[in-house]
């Protein structure tokens, strides 16, 4: 007899983590550690850290796995099975439709989502006026059911390129629209940690502040979230890698910086076998070479962290969902030429043909990104504390940590110049880059740590 069947699907978008040692299965990580048995898995602790998010179906936690895709975990007999299933992709990879059939699945796909929900619902977008909420926003049938919402990212948020862009579209659209002020972020860490434990680095809080300011503005409003995760990876936003070793796994990761440093472990690295990391390069090596695969693997790989974009809607009490995340929609997408793939061309000219074209008009913005450098400003982070840490990361690094994440003078000055394109992209080549930045996402990457310590252990 069998119980407790938990299954994934072809992406993994429903991270299930489980317990070796007392058969634990959650959808949370902290409710399958026992307390007062925590023992670091070294490899787990390398590769944490130098993707910033848990990979190869394992966690720090010596015992505590995750679920691939497309597998499936039950209790039979007291014990633990883990089963693999079909890879549906060995079925779709070569599925193709032509550009204008792919545009009409999405707006099928969102019209049938649409129709899905009950009738006091609404539908809320957010809208950056980048090309994947824009595709939904057009493929959304009832535009009078529509809420937008829009943050931004710079010092004045009003004028940063998301806010502008998206007025402008739902003024032509009228489509109803709010920009949301975000800034005190950082207050919703424990909140992240508390549902992601070490799976990943404390990441999306900004979603949840995002959310909480919309539940603020309508308390009694029902909202389903349509979300447009997976899409930019899906178009053609992402170049193809070479994958020749395990260390090019690492272009996998897509980190960005938000990841810490492994050299900072106490344990040496010459000692511990990257077992996980080499089985997942022999068994993909040759598909990786198709930029298709690359670009699977890579979602498959980063799920763990970006499902919150799916998930946190969810945990504050909304419907979500992407047509994106479905494999036909996908895989055709992936199909598209390269050449149509470069720049995602082939949504450029959509826009053009749909009237939505932005990238042509003539609206003034600002495309500095400071917004988590002045959420620490307003809400200032404790330092990490050593005495804790200690145990599994050098001081050295800790310190290196606490000491640069403040603001002064200087750091506002570096930090502006760096969060312009261009310029900031000449001071990066001459290896002028933030020590903020590195600090601030290594220490969302460490935290965790600390909580699951003075926690469970």
């Amino acid at each position: 007899m069998s119980d407790d069947l938990f299954a994934t699907d072809w992406l993994g978008t429903v991270p299930i983590f489980y317990n070796e040692e007392n058969n634990n299965i959650s959808r949370n990580m902290l409710e399958v550690i026992e307390k007062n048995k925590i023992i670091f898995d070294h490899e787990g602790l390398i590769n944490y850290f130098d993707y910033g998010y848990s990979v190869f179906n394992q966690t720090p936690i010596k015992g505590i796995k995750y679920l691939g895709y497309s597998q499936k975990i039950k209790i039979k007999n007291n014990k633990l099975k883990v089963e693999k299933c079909i890879d549906p992709v060995e079925n779709f990879i070569d599925y193709k439709l032509n550009e204008d059939e792919i545009f009409e699945l999405i707006h099928t796909k969102v019209f049938e989502w649409e129709k899905s929900l009950p009738s006091n619902y609404k539908i809320l977008l957010p809208l950056s006026g980048g090309y994947d909420s824009r595709i939904l926003l057009n493929a959304i049938t009832n535009k009078e059911r529509v809420y937008a919402f829009t943050y931004g990212v710079s010092t004045n948020q009003s004028k940063s390129f998301e806010v502008v862009k998206a007025k402008y579209l739902c003024d032509k659209l009228g489509v109803k629209w709010k920009e949301i002020k975000l800034g005190e972020f950082n207050k919703e860490i424990e909140f992240w940690i508390s549902k992601y434990g070490l799976s990943t680095h404390a990441h999306g809080m900004y979603q949840i502040e995002f959310y909480k300011r919309i539940k603020e503005l309508y308390p009694q409003e029902k909202f389903a979230v349509l979300s447009g995760i997976a899409g930019g990876a899906l178009a053609g936003s992402l170049p193809k890698f070479k994958i020749r070793n395990i260390d090019d796994l690492n272009l996998l990761g897509l980190m960005r910086g938000h990841c810490a440093d492994s050299n900072f472990l106490i344990y040496n690295r010459k000692d511990i076998s990257m077992e996980s990391k080499i089985n997942f390069f022999e068994e993909n090596k040759f598909k990786l070479q198709d930029q298709r695969y690359q670009i699977i693997s890579l979602l498959r790989t980063k799920m763990i962290l970006q499902s919150y974009l799916i998930n946190i809607p969810k945990y504050l009490g909304y419907k979500s969902w992407s047509p994106f995340l479905e494999i036909d929609l996908a895989i055709a997408m992936l199909n598209v030429s390269n050449k149509r793939r470069k720049n995602r061309k082939w949504q450029l000219d959509f826009f053009v043909k749909n009237n939505l074209d932005l990238e042509s008009r003539k609206l003034k913005f600002n495309t500095t990104n400071l917004l988590d450098y002045n959420s620490i400003k307003r809400f200032p982070l404790e330092p990490l504390e050593s005495e804790i840490l200690s145990e599994i990361i050098d001081v050295k690094y800790l310190n290196f940590i606490n000491s640069n994440i403040f603001q002064n003078r200087y750091s506002d000055y570096k930090n502006n110049l760096l969060s312009l394109p261009k310029i900031g992209k000449i001071m990066k080549t001459i290896g002028l880059k933030s020590v903020f930045a590195k600090a601030y996402y290594a220490y969302l990457c460490i935290l965790p740590f600390q909580y699951v310590l003075k926690n469970f252990k």
